[in-house]
């Protein structure tokens, strides 16, 4: 608790002074506390909305287990740009699509209709939920599998399929 304090009062006085370097911030505290950067990327897109996109993107990329709750805080912060965090998260992050844009509706809840009809988004989704399927079905494949995170400008992931080693 007391890392989430001291990352949102270093947030809140950097950007109160400096708004433009709410992405470099983002990425930063990620790199250091990643517990924190839900709370971190929330702040920082109610203080620098016009960025909101992009430090929901930084954000997930560097903590792509927190994707929703990212995406979640970041579209509540920043309202306007709920369906484009969507969108930029689930090109993160797209195995966790469902949750993603679950997660955004339920905090701007007037995003629905535009995320439903998103036919990247339910793409992604369809395409996740039937590797998802055909994963536990056969047992032959782990979803998930990721490259390691150490760059917020390494282009958007894919879902990733590993078989199971074949034996001989």
């Amino acid at each position: 608790k007391d890392r989430v304090e001291v990352a949102l009062a270093v947030t809140r006085t950097v950007l109160s002074k400096r708004p433009t370097l709410a992405l470099t911030l983002v990425e930063k505290i990620s790199q250091v506390a990643p517990e924190t950067i839900g709370a971190v990327a929330a702040l920082a897109a109610e203080l620098s909305p016009k960025q909101a996109e992009e430090i929901a993107r930084i954000a997930a990329n560097y903590a792509p287990e927190q994707a929703a709750q990212i995406a979640s805080g970041v579209a509540k912060a920043a309202p306007a740009s709920a369906a484009n965090v969507a969108r930029r998260v689930v090109g993160v992050v797209p195995e966790f699509s469902d949750k993603i844009t679950e997660a955004v509706v339920s905090a701007v809840p007037s995003s629905k209709a535009e995320i439903e009809s998103d036919a990247t988004l339910v793409l992604v989704s369809s395409i996740a939920r039937n590797i998802r399927s055909s994963a536990a079905l056969t047992g032959a494949a782990k979803i998930g599998s990721r490259p390691v995170r150490n760059s917020p400008t390494n282009a958007p992931s894919t879902v990733i399929v590993n078989p199971e080693p074949r034996s001989t």
